[in-house]
């Protein structure tokens, strides 16, 4: 459970690092703008950056938990999704997530919502 929490914030923070880096060399080398337009720019892009990195791997961890909480099977996420069966492949019993990363928000929304549906269901 710790891990899950930490490896967001971690890749997070090193694809914000590399980011920071590429465009301060970048901008330096080729512009030679003011060091402080510099490192303003590299904070946003580094920021940027974390932001998608932490959000990606937040919506990889959420999907996976639940297609694993409720033993869902590659039909059954094509089936919860609307996508190909293709993009749900189960190795050692983890879901290997290799749909587009575009696709993401629709897939973590349907599981959300099955997840409510299969809540409600057990309740009565």
């Amino acid at each position: 459970m710790r891990r899950e929490r930490l490896y967001p914030i971690v890749l997070g923070m090193i694809s914000a690092i590399i980011s920071f880096i590429a465009v301060v060399a970048i901008i330096t080398r080729n512009f030679q703008l003011n060091i402080k337009w510099v490192i303003l720019l590299g904070i946003i892009v580094a920021a940027v950056f974390y932001s998608l990195s932490y959000f990606r791997v937040k919506a990889s961890i959420a999907i996976k938990r639940i297609a694993q909480e409720h033993h869902l099977t590659a039909e059954a996420l094509a089936e919860i999704t609307g996508l190909p069966e293709t993009d749900f492949p189960i190795y050692n019993s983890k879901l290997q997530l290799i749909a587009p990363k575009r696709h993401w928000p629709h897939i973590l929304n349907a599981l959300h919502e099955y997840e409510r549906t299969h809540k409600q269901e057990n309740k009565l």
